[in-house]
């Protein structure tokens, strides 16, 4: 069975109150190799996160919180990455592993080319569209 990622992205109102923005799926699709970077989920490829799963933030917006209470228990590793520790990171460092090496489909890359040329350029594009986080979670 497959897994797939629930992925919002959100910036701050006038009031200071987190609202979600509408993305067009960006950065939503199903890519083993972006969950393994993001929360290390579906993780074969033993790649250490840019996180381990920190939980919805207690400043989610409520639009986001029931999207994730629908979900019925199905909702795991909830987590959230703000777009300035996304685009800080060094895309261009050697990938990094757990003990016990790497998965065997992985070869030497950087995580650029781990995760695909449109990973960088997603975040690029949510950010032009004001997001300051991205909140997700998984299922299946």
């Amino acid at each position: 069975m497959g897994c797939d990622i629930d992925l919002y992205a959100e910036r701050r109102d006038n009031e200071g109150l987190y609202r979600p923005l509408s993305t067009s799926g960006l950065l939503s699709h199903r890519n083993y190799w972006r969950f393994s970077f993001l929360a290390g989920i579906r993780n074969s490829f033993n790649v250490v996160p840019i996180s381990e799963p920190r939980g919805l933030p207690v400043d989610v917006s409520r639009e986001i919180a029931a999207a994730c209470e629908r979900q019925e228990g199905d909702a795991v590793a909830q987590s959230w990455l703000s777009l300035e520790e996304l685009l800080a990171f060094d895309y261009d460092a050697p990938l990094r592993f757990r003990e016990g090496g790497r998965g065997d489909n992985c070869t030497e890359a950087t995580y650029r080319e781990f995760l695909d040329a449109d990973f960088v350029s997603e975040l690029r594009e949510l950010q032009a569209l004001g997001a300051e986080r991205i909140v997700f979670w998984f299922d299946g």
